[in-house]
């Protein structure tokens, strides 16, 4: 018998490059791998423009990875609470044309959202892996 799902929990998709004048990613753990990923088939020069938040854990695993892509900005950040800050004023002073990428736990999935719908961030800017 196939193991059941919780039916409220959220199901997410697959990041993938989409067109926008600035792309804000917010990460962590493992939500990591979901941008390099997608990194792989986004068009060259796409993370040019981009902003990637990550929380790293003690171990700084994945931050490599990350600042191999080149983003114009990557901010590490040693916890949700610690970026909240930033994350409130980039969404604050957002323009038309921003896609959100959300990849990692679910905590942050939807603490990151929550943040984000907040500040007047449509739905479908967001996608989440």
């Amino acid at each position: 018998m196939a193991a059941k799902t919780i039916i409220s929990r959220p199901i997410y998709g697959t990041l993938s490059p989409q067109p926008g004048k600035h792309h804000l990613f917010v990460a962590d753990a493992e939500g990591a791998l979901a941008i390099k990923d997608m990194a792989a088939r986004a068009p060259a020069g796409f993370f040019d423009g981009a902003e990637i938040v990550f929380i790293a854990g003690p171990d700084g695993k994945y931050v490599a990875a990350l600042e191999a892509l080149k983003p114009a900005q990557l901010h590490i950040a040693p916890s949700f609470a610690s970026l909240l800050p930033r994350l409130k004023q980039t969404l604050t002073n957002a323009h038309m044309g921003l896609r959100l990428y959300l990849a990692g736990t679910e905590g942050l999935i939807g603490q990151a959202m929550q943040v984000a719908l907040e500040a007047g961030i449509d739905h479908t800017s967001m996608q989440t892996e």
